[in-house]
């Protein structure tokens, strides 16, 4: 079973070299300007929200995204407090929006930690939150709906690409789930 370190090492490994490989496609010409950004918008979703999204205490990604937001802020605002208070901020509303997750989803289970599935149920919930956050639903339908017309050959892609970082997280970790 690997740690935390390990799955951010593997996590960069593959989300960079997804993005890599999606700008020399894109530049060869050998995929589309916009299947190139939803490869590298699938590395990046696996990078930022990993299958131990499910975890209830501090994971090693949180403690990378607080981290990077931290960095970001300075880089952009300057090394001052209010930067690091921004940056605190927005880390703890990364960690609120994934709370109802990890509380619904047991650590390590199939719901999570599944390639593919994991991926999936991870993006679903990630569209109910956008949903319900930022354009609100008047109705089941229109939710599922709304769901059903984002498939597209792009967001396949995106969500291929990302279940790459699941498989090879799921593999560190020997392919043990809580059935």
């Amino acid at each position: 079973m690997a740690d935390g370190v390990v799955h951010q090492r593997d996590s960069i490994i593959v989300g960079t070299s997804v993005i890599g490989l999606s700008i020399a496609s894109g530049t060869l010409g050998l995929v589309t300007l916009e299947q190139a950004v939803y490869a590298s918008l699938g590395a990046l979703g696996g990078f930022l929200i990993t299958p131990d999204a499910d975890h209830h205490k501090l994971t090693i990604e949180e403690t990378r995204m607080g981290d990077f937001l931290l960095w970001f802020s300075k880089r952009t605002w300057g090394n001052n407090e209010t930067t690091k208070k921004l940056a605190f901020v927005l880390n703890g509303i990364h960690k609120l929006f994934l709370a109802p997750y990890s509380i619904f989803i047991k650590h390590r289970s199939i719901w999570s930690h599944l390639p593919l599935l994991g991926t999936l149920i991870r993006i679903i919930y990630l569209y109910l939150m956008y949903s319900l956050i930022v354009i609100g639903i008047d109705s089941f339908e229109s939710l599922f709906l709304g769901f059903i017309d984002l498939i597209n050959i792009n967001t396949i892609i995106m969500y291929l690409t990302w279940s790459l970082q699941d498989l090879v997280h799921a593999y560190k970790d020997d392919f043990k789930f809580i059935w």
